[in-house]
């Protein structure tokens, strides 16, 4: 897997892996992720976060913010426009999937990212504008 490459091991809060387990009610298989030995899962003892009213931003993406600034994390792997808004607002650095992307190329993990990117779009229904797909591809070198 991808992340395990790139990161090592990653750490999820157990609101994550909730919503990991309800995959299961859109007919999604989730357990091959649960069970991965290098996903650990914590729970969060700030709960700050969880309480901004003007945040809008989902229980997982609170819960992973407030799990990164108790851990002192480097980053944080966070896709949602808001949540990723919120990191930087609490001094965290978001990596989102473009950002892993670009990290296992430079790592030399996958060849290209447009393989990838491509089988994210299409076969797991990953969405991009077409210019965000674009300027990531010309920033990758690849267009």
């Amino acid at each position: 897997m991808l992340l395990k490459q790139v990161y090592g091991s990653i750490i999820i809060p157990v609101e994550v892996l909730e919503e990991l387990k309800s995959l299961v009610d859109f007919g999604l298989n989730p357990s091959h992720i649960i069970s991965q030995d290098w996903i650990e899962v914590k729970p969060t003892f700030s709960t700050d976060i969880f309480f901004l009213p003007k945040q809008k931003i989902h229980i997982g993406e609170a819960a992973a913010i407030s799990l990164a600034k108790e851990l002192q994390a480097k980053f944080i792997l966070i896709d949602d426009r808001k949540g990723q808004m919120l990191a930087i607002q609490q001094n965290l650095k978001p990596i989102g999937t473009l950002g892993t992307l670009k990290i296992a190329k430079e790592k030399g993990i996958i060849a290209d990212v447009k393989d990838t990117l491509d089988k994210m779009l299409t076969v797991a229904n990953y969405w991009l504008s077409r210019k965000v797909y674009n300027d990531f591809l010309n920033t990758c070198k690849e267009l």
